[in-house]
């Protein structure tokens, strides 16, 4: 749906932050902190443990880390560079970020990301703040800092608003689950944690919560955003039970996929996507990839999710061994089975297939949407037919709904 979003809307052209090359730090990593395993929960900032001329310097200690992490090894760890050029408020159009030395800027960011999507992936186990920092190769010390300056919002803030997102996307299609499952599926540490927690975000408990209508006004919402007024009856949902394309679902077992790719955040906004994949094209084609399966998958449903929050990336299956390179990053998806639904038409008709397919298909199959994004796997390379039609198959990872969380 997403690589048609694009010409509905104009933005700012997307422009790649310059690596710096020819900085020669070399300071020694001087303290280590016994006190690291608070939960990520907390909301305090980590620098406060720091003292304030110690600071400087294990923040430039990082930046060589980065340069280590660009050659390809760091902490004993085989290391995958890439890039994430937007974030949740704005693109990085050849800006300084605050307060970040400019030898930083571009890995930072694709340190972020990697601390992103460790978090994606462990939603509903504790995520210290050390496991966190470790995943994107970053010291305690400064973590919070440096997310809070490229996320828009604190590492806890964060952490919790997925939750709780994650929450209401399990309620929309587990009818009748237990609160209690749903509150340690998504790493809360009991009921009334998550209670609490969900009436003060979203301003009622959750056995008070209205998910269709919540769902429904995003809907409009979307609408609103995507396309002028003469436009919008195009994304207007189907109704549930009406099938008028004749679409069916395929089960079969994907194997665990290895994939490079390019995030985007604030999809919906502008060109960015058609941008990323040209990009990511190009990427591919200098390493004879690009004849691969080319991908397209967000984590948040954007009926549930707030645009300015979604992200989405631009994915290509590529062989076990590929490295991360440049702006790509690499993410492997475990083994799952899907249900797949041809689509050949215009954005209109890919809305019409996931509607039917989460609202008529989904509720009456005895599956569950499992903890993977749905995907969009396009037949040859993207756009190959097109900006205005396209063909893909939507494929959503399911499990059996009888399956505890």
């Amino acid at each position: 749906m997403l690589a048609d979003v694009g010409k509905f809307l104009d933005g700012p052209g997307l422009v790649v932050p310059p690596r710096v090359e020819g900085q020669d730090v070399a300071l020694e990593h001087a303290l280590e902190q016994p006190d690291r395993d608070r939960a990520v929960a907390e909301d305090e900032p980590v620098l406060r443990w720091v003292a304030e001329n110690l600071f400087e310097s294990e923040l430039f200690v990082e930046c060589l880390r980065c340069l280590q992490v660009l050659h390809g090894q760091a902490d004993r760890e085989c290391t995958e560079c890439s890039g994430l050029f937007c974030h949740g408020r704005r693109c990085y159009d050849a800006i300084v970020v605050p307060d970040l030395p400019n030898l930083a800027n571009l890995d930072y960011v694709d340190r972020v990301n990697r601390a992103v999507d460790y978090i994606a992936g462990n939603l509903g186990q504790p995520l210290r703040l050390e496991d966190v920092a470790r995943a994107a190769f970053f010291s305690p010390y400064h973590f919070h800092r440096i997310f809070r300056s490229l996320m828009g919002e604190t590492l806890a803030s964060f952490v919790k608003r997925v939750r709780l997102e994650r929450s209401v996307y399990l309620l929309s299609h587990r009818k009748g689950v237990r609160l209690t499952d749903v509150a340690l599926a998504c790493g809360f540490s009991s009921s009334s944690d998550f209670s609490r927690s969900f009436r003060d975000h979203y301003g009622v408990p959750p056995r008070k919560f209205d998910v269709e209508r919540f769902r429904r006004s995003n809907r409009k919402t979307m609408q609103a955003s995507l396309t002028p007024p003469e436009e919008r009856h195009r994304l207007e949902r189907l109704p549930v039970g009406k099938n008028p394309d004749g679409f069916a679902v395929r089960l079969h077992n994907l194997p665990a996929r290895r994939v490079a790719y390019i995030r985007v955040h604030q999809p919906y906004e502008g060109d960015y996507v058609p941008r990323a994949i040209a990009r990511m094209l190009s990427w591919a084609e200098s390493r004879g990839l690009a004849d691969g399966q080319w991908l397209g998958y967000q984590w948040e449903d954007p009926e549930i999710v707030a645009l300015d929050k979604c992200r989405y990336d631009v994915g290509l299956e590529v062989p076990a061994l590929t490295l991360a390179d440049g702006e790509v990053s690499m993410t492997t998806f475990a083994p799952t089975l899907i249900a797949e639904v041809d689509i050949a038409g215009t954005i209109e008709v890919e809305l019409r297939a996931l509607d039917w397919l989460y609202l008529t298909w989904l509720p009456s199959s005895g599956y569950a949407p499992a903890h993977q994004p749905a995907f969009e796997a396009w037949n040859g390379r993207p756009f190959a037919h097109g900006m205005e039609h396209f063909e893909l198959r939507a494929q959503l990872p399911i499990v059996n709904a009888r399956v505890p969380l």
